[in-house]
């Protein structure tokens, strides 16, 4: 098998896998908004990583900073970029989508910046704010927040995440327990409920009005009024269902929530099977399974908490990517049949891609690398009637949009095999061309040809 990343789009389901160094690998680890722009590595044939990005699909090789071999956040527009080395450190930055090298991140003191937590990208901690001007993480100085570059040291704390405006910061404080920082303030949450030990703050939501964490044994819950004040801390606390209704089988984990209406979604351990399940509040729903299923995970949710990504394990082994709609619905995504693999790894904030990793034996190579200089667009009609117009236009992004249209006569009557031309049509890579017309008659396309020459830059 070859295993590269790709992304499915869910208005339709249909696969597209990510453009790839030749005999490489492409890994995307996060996506912008719409999930129009994703990042990660590009893997060559001899194994180097690079940081990347794809634009639709279309890869980009990141501006080179030493030491860096991926990119592993963005901000929802795209335009910043964080990336990483080959372990926990270095992190480093980009703006103008990668195109521009910021370097490492400095830490407030001495070393570079750092992440705890799961896998980058995997997991859906925020570390970047929606557009990119805070960056939160880990340095010898404790929790740090980076404002275009220059760093401020806040605390000291374990798991990390932000709001979407970067400005309220949850994760483990200086005590070593649950805690969160509002423009840097320091403010314990709630630590100790009904006998159980919190030290986790995992996840805050859009407005900064709830945050879920777990105990030390894995019992998941979440704060609310926050402004609130107790013995233990600030917030009050409130455990989510455990579908199981086994309490020797904690839930095995909430991978992620939406931006508001209190859902999440996650894995929950019943009878030795995990399935995928959601929480609305503290109530939890185990999503639709398929009767050939070992069990299911969800792993993302989109930000309005409608769709939401996972997979599933079928009585061979087979690892099957798919979704679920807002009417949790089953979407199982292509490919699907025996002996291939796909798997989901995330979701864009719009719930409009699914992004994760296939067997892409059977894709053809990528497309060159190189530019095209695009000299004349030439197309041979045949009409019946005056004055009626043949339009062509372009798109650089592989069809997803489209430039005005350029229109030409195809002839008067009697004017058989017109040759028209388009010239001067400038450079590009995966470029697509749409040739139109409308008229009230037989018309034929005879041909239509393009001549190009590999750019020089």
């Amino acid at each position: 098998m070859a295993i590269t990343g790709a992304y499915w789009d869910t208005a339709t389901d249909t696969l597209h896998v990510l453009e790839r160094l030749p005999g490489g690998i492409a890994t995307a680890l996060a996506a912008s908004t719409n999930g129009a722009v994703l990042v990660g590595s590009a893997t060559d044939a001899g194994g180097t990583s690079f940081p990347a990005r794809w634009d639709n699909g279309a890869l980009t090789l990141l501006a080179s900073i030493t030491g860096l071999h991926k990119a592993v956040y963005c901000s929802q527009d795209g335009v910043i970029v964080v990336g990483a080395g080959a372990s926990v450190t270095p992190y480093g930055w980009w703006v103008g989508g990668g195109t521009v090298a910021q370097g490492i991140l400095p830490s407030p003191t001495t070393g570079s910046a750092s992440w705890p937590g799961a896998g980058a990208g995997v997991s859906p901690m925020r570390v970047v704010s929606d557009t990119g001007g805070i960056i939160i993480g880990i340095t010898p100085a404790g929790v740090t927040t980076w404002t275009t570059g220059t760093p401020t040291a806040i605390g000291q704390t374990g798991c990390v995440t932000c709001s979407p405006d970067g400005t309220v910061i949850v994760g483990t404080g200086p005590t070593g327990f649950s805690a969160m920082w509002t423009s840097g303030v320091l403010k314990d949450l709630t630590h100790d409920s009904a006998g159980l030990v919190i030290r986790e703050a995992i996840w805050v939501n859009a407005a900064a009005t709830r945050v879920y964490g777990r105990t030390v044994d894995t019992k998941w819950l979440y704060w609310d009024s926050l402004g609130t004040s107790g013995s233990f801390g600030f917030g009050v606390v409130h455990f989510v269902d455990d579908p199981s209704g086994d309490p020797s089988l904690p839930l095995a984990n909430i991978n992620a929530i939406a931006d508001s209406n209190g859902i999440a979604v996650g894995t929950q351990n019943i009878s030795s099977h995990l399935y995928a399940t959601k929480w609305t509040d503290t109530t939890a729903t185990v999503l639709p399974q398929d009767g050939t299923w070992l069990g299911s995970f969800a792993g993302d949710v989109s930000g309005n908490g409608s769709v939401t990504s996972g997979g599933a394990s079928d009585a061979d082994g087979q690892s099957i990517a798919l979704y679920w709609d807002a009417a949790n619905a089953i979407h199982v995504l292509p490919p699907f049949s025996a002996g291939t693999y796909a798997t989901t790894s995330g979701i864009s904030r719009d719930g409009a891609i699914v992004w994760g990793m296939v067997d892409a034996s059977d894709t053809p190579p990528p497309p060159p690398s190189g530019r095209l200089a695009m000299d004349d667009v030439v197309c041979t009609v045949e009409a019946g009637l005056s004055s009626n117009l043949i339009s062509l236009r372009w798109s650089d992004d592989r069809g997803h949009s489209y430039g005005n249209p350029v229109s030409q006569s195809m002839g008067e009557i009697g004017e058989y095999r017109t040759s028209l031309q388009w010239q001067r049509l400038a450079y590009a890579r995966d470029r697509v061309f749409e040739i139109s017309w409308s008229v009230p008659c037989g018309a034929a396309l005879q041909g239509c040809w393009v001549d190009v020459t590999p750019a020089q830059s």
